[in-house]
């Protein structure tokens, strides 16, 4: 089966680990090298609550089986050099360099790389992406392609963001994430055709979208102001707080729900941050956005099913 050899973003980070840790992925090398030589570089790295890889494969057929289990992300996938043949559920499509495919992880997924290939992978939380995607039954893959301005603009914009992702701050990357997702629906409805436009309950689905996109990129980009709410949100955005509600509702979001669960993940984030082990629990709860502990406390007991300072004292 050969290994994958791991090199993490940052320098002297290098360890093998055998193909045996991904027991939902099958590999099939295509190549005569002896097996020992047959190695896949992987350079990966956490974003906010997503995760990149940028990986460089030998000549190699990759079956990942279905993933019945609710949760499972999203895979923007974007092909850097090198072609690929994608066969699952329901499509089949081959890939070159330049463009890119947005998997559902839960459905089977057979890949093969018939010359070796190279491929920057995103892996997008589900409650991260969905609410951005157009209106209508979800399909086990997307083929974005390369044609068009916003699929070019969405590789260069999953290519920087991952290129530069060491140097934002936890609340950047947050909302750099609703934006790669927000492009990630734009060029899956972009890709619908411009028949959807016709049928006029479709069109009223899609305005929702994109009122969607709106409140969920300004709701990231003033997260951590503890003044934010759902009527300065609406004011902000010159819509009704009761269409704000409604658009969101759509997707089984609640405003107030959605605004605390991602302050908590900030704050579990630095909570298991070494480098926050000198900053109080106070602190971090203020910094995260929230203004009253007692209301942090209540909210994170009810999360996770424990106390700030536990979580911390076991990671330490």
């Amino acid at each position: 089966m050969g290994s994958l050899t791991t090199r993490e973003s940052w320098p002297g980070q290098s360890v093998a680990v055998p193909v045996a840790a991904f027991p939902d992925k099958g590999f099939h090398w295509l190549s005569d090298e002896p097996q020992a030589q047959v190695a896949t570089r992987l350079k990966s790295r956490s974003f906010a609550d997503a995760h990149w890889a940028r990986v460089t494969v030998p000549p190699v057929r990759i079956i990942r089986e279905a993933m019945p289990a609710a949760g499972q992300p999203f895979h923007l996938v974007l092909h850097l050099a090198g072609d690929g043949q994608y066969r699952g559920d329901g499509y089949a499509f081959d890939q070159c360099a330049g463009d890119v495919v947005l998997l559902d992880g839960w459905s089977r997924c057979d890949v093969t790389h018939p010359t070796g290939a190279t491929v920057l992978r995103w892996s997008l939380p589900q409650g991260r992406l969905v609410p951005f995607l157009p209106h209508g039954p979800r399909q086990p893959a997307y083929h974005l392609g390369r044609s068009g301005g916003i699929n070019n603009l969405l590789s260069r914009y999953a290519r920087q963001t991952a290129d530069n992702s060491r140097h934002f701050e936890p609340p950047t990357r947050n909302a750099l994430l609703t934006h790669l997702c927000s492009l990630v629906g734009l060029a899956v409805g972009a890709g619908a055709g411009p028949g959807a436009e016709h049928d006029r309950a479709t069109a009223r689905q899609n305005n929702a979208v994109r009122h969607r996109h709106r409140i969920l990129a300004y709701i990231d980009t003033h997260l951590f102001d503890p003044t934010l709410t759902a009527g300065r949100a609406a004011a902000d955005l010159g819509i009704s707080r009761r269409w704000l509600h409604a658009v969101l509702a759509d997707v089984s979001i609640s405003f107030h729900d959605h605004v605390a669960r991602h302050r908590l993940q900030q704050c579990v984030r630095m909570l298991d941050d070494p480098a926050f082990d000198e900053v109080s629990i106070t602190e971090i709860a203020f910094r995260s956005g929230f203004n009253d502990v007692s209301t942090f406390y209540r909210r994170f007991g009810e999360r996770f099913g424990t106390t700030p300072r536990d979580r911390r004292r076991r990671r330490a």
